[in-house]
């Protein structure tokens, strides 16, 4: 029961937090939520395969599994597009928490299941993309385009701290029972409900409808196909781009940790290979929105990547392990400036767009779930005819010429057929 004399210390309390509702404020609590999550995820990234492969005994089948998530992501994303481009970014986030407790579930106690391991890959495609619908919708209720890429860079970068700590968690968790990681994930489940929760009782966010009513009810769906293919007319070539960040990510994920061990044997700090590799995404995105004033987010994105591709293409040419670790830490710190600069891109166009806002969400997701498609597989295949080492300097020369690509023929400012898009933009009564 709240005495008088307390009630005065309480409202102060609110009008404190109230004061504080500034867009930064609401930015990083957001982040410090997504941040939890993504611990979540990260200790089911490293149990998942472990758990498939003391049910499998097969590695190929393993990754065939496991890329039934994006598979399911990618059909997902078109899905999504249908759907309301007014929904609130808190809808997504409580979805993403709500299908996520099935994926634990099903690997604690139908682990020997297959056909339930395959619904529990699908869910963990689906909730992804649930989490990055999150993401775009928040950032774009900010309402500040010159923000979008320091946003997306404070997104990033908390993202990648749960990253990295995550499987050192799980690691070391699992030399004490190999379901003990699933229990911890599911706890911190259950703490990112409470504080999303609380985060949304303190800020009162509210995202106001932007868009006409008559645009809030769902487009003609045959008409939907037609407003997708204008707007790939547009963005193929930024979508190229995204699809190769991803398939550089996915090398690393795949083949790194192999090739890292195959490093120590030379020498004992190849076991920071991938570590190197996740240390730039921890700082450098937080730069991002400071650094392309001048030069603009596109190029920033496309000289960056073009850099990091050139990086990677040397180190398939030497053996030193000292310079190889050197190489990668340097490619990863322009592929860590790369990525979010081109997400605030496709956040630019979101803005841009209103009511199709979920169609460039969708594009943008579809390129990324389309590298991890087919990165592992490529990879794979190219690690045994060519060795790991190798690997990475194709990845890199095809990064390195789409950036090229990219930054000679993408105009500075992408103009999309308003009218055109208005014309299919029929609408369901």
């Amino acid at each position: 029961m709240i005495t008088p004399e307390i009630a005065p210390v309480i409202t102060s309390f609110r009008h404190r937090i109230y004061a504080r509702n500034t867009p930064t404020s609401r930015l990083l609590g957001y982040s410090l939520i997504v941040s939890l999550f993504c611990l979540f995820d990260a200790l089911m990234a490293y149990c998942a395969p472990v758990y498939l492969d003391k049910t499998l005994h097969n590695s190929f089948y393993v990754g065939l599994i496991i890329s039934c998530s994006s598979a399911a992501g990618m059909l997902f994303d078109f899905v999504a597009s249908k759907t309301n481009a007014n929904s609130s970014f808190s809808r997504y986030f409580w979805l993403t928490i709500l299908i996520s407790l099935v994926f634990p579930i099903i690997l604690l106690f139908f682990s020997e299941n297959i056909f339930l391991i395959i619904i529990a890959m699908i869910i963990w495609g689906v909730y992804y993309e649930l989490l990055y619908f999150s993401h775009f919708h928040f950032i774009e209720s900010l309402r500040s385009e010159k923000t979008h890429a320091q946003s997306w860079g404070a997104v990033c970068t908390f993202k990648a701290l749960s990253y990295t700590i995550g499987p050192l968690l799980a690691s070391l968790m699992i030399g004490y029972s190999l379901n003990l990681p699933l229990y911890a994930a599911l706890v911190v489940l259950a703490i990112t409900a409470f504080f999303f929760f609380l985060f949304l009782r303190i800020f009162k966010i509210r995202k106001s409808s932007s868009y006409p009513a008559e645009k809030n009810k769902h487009i003609v769906p045959i008409n939907r196909l037609f407003i997708w293919k204008i707007l790939i007319n547009k963005l193929w070539l930024l979508w190229m781009f995204m699809f190769c960040l991803s398939i550089i990510d996915s090398a690393f994920w795949t083949i790194g940790a192999l090739f890292s061990e195959q490093l120590k044997l030379s020498s004992p700090i190849g076991a920071f290979f991938l570590t190197l590799y996740m240390l730039p995404t921890l700082f450098i995105p937080l730069v991002s929105g400071k650094i392309d004033k001048p030069l603009g987010k596109k190029k920033v994105a496309f000289i960056s990547g073009a850099i990091s591709g050139a990086l990677l293409i040397a180190i398939g040419l030497i053996d030193n392990a000292v310079l190889i670790l050197l190489l990668v830490f340097l490619s990863s710190l322009f592929g860590a400036l790369a990525v979010p600069e081109i997400l605030a891109t496709f956040e630019d166009y979101i803005t841009r767009l209103g009511y199709l806002g979920n169609s460039i969400i969708s594009i943008e997701r579809s390129s990324e779930n389309a590298g991890y498609i087919v990165g592992p597989i490529i990879c794979g295949f190219l690690a045994i005819q060519i060795a790991y080492q190798r690997v990475f300097s194709v990845v890199g020369g095809v990064s390195l010429f789409v950036s090229i690509v990219c930054l000679i023929f993408i105009p500075r400012k992408i103009r999309f057929p308003q009218q055109q898009l208005q014309n299919y933009s029929q609408i369901l009564d």
